[in-house]
C-alpha cells in the first residue's frame, strides 16, 4: 500500500511540476506570455503523457483479478484529476499570480541576504559568492 501511495502521489504532481518548470524557464516578461510559452512548449507533451498513462491503465479494468481492476481505475482517475488540475487550475493560477523576474528564487535570497548588508550592488555580491573575488573582505561595511 505504501508503494501505491508513493506512486499515486508522484503521478499526481508530475504534470503540475512539468508545467511549473516550463513556466519558470519561459523567457517572456509577462505572466500571460510565460504561461502561453509553457503551454505551447510542454502542453502537448503533458497531455500526451497523461493520455498514454490513462490508456495503459484502462487495460487493467476488464481483468478478472479485482486488484488489477482497482489499480486501473485508480490510475485513470489519478491521471484525469492530475491533468484537470494542471490545465484548469494551475495554468490560470500562474497566469494571474505567477512569479515574475527573480520573485520566488531561493538561491539569491539565501546567498545574497548576508552580503547585501556589506555591498550596495548585487553584482559585487554575485562575484563574491561565485568565487570572483570580493575585493575588500568587509572593508566596505555599511
Amino acid at each position: 500500500q505504501v508503494v501505491g501511495l508513493i506512486t499515486f502521489m508522484g503521478l499526481s504532481v508530475d504534470y503540475a511540476l512539468h508545467l511549473s518548470h516550463g513556466y519558470h524557464d519561459a523567457e517572456q516578461a509577462t505572466r500571460q506570455g510565460r504561461i502561453q510559452e509553457a503551454l505551447a512548449a510542454l502542453g502537448p507533451a503533458i497531455l500526451g503523457g497523461g493520455l498514454t498513462t490513462a490508456g495503459a491503465a484502462l487495460f487493467c479494468t476488464p481483468c478478472y483479478i479485482f486488484l488489477f481492476v482497482q489499480l486501473g481505475v485508480m490510475l485513470v482517475l489519478n491521471t484525469v484529476l492530475g491533468l484537470t488540475f494542471t490545465f484548469l487550475f494551475l495554468a490560470p493560477l500562474l497566469a494571474a499570480f505567477g512569479p515574475t523576474g527573480d520573485t520566488g528564487q531561493l538561491l539569491p535570497m539565501l546567498l545574497c541576504r548576508p552580503c547585501r548588508r556589506r555591498w550596495s550592488n548585487e553584482e559585487q555580491c554575485e562575484k563574491t559568492w561565485r568565487g570572483g573575488g570580493g575585493g575588500g573582505g568587509g572593508s566596505s561595511v555599511r
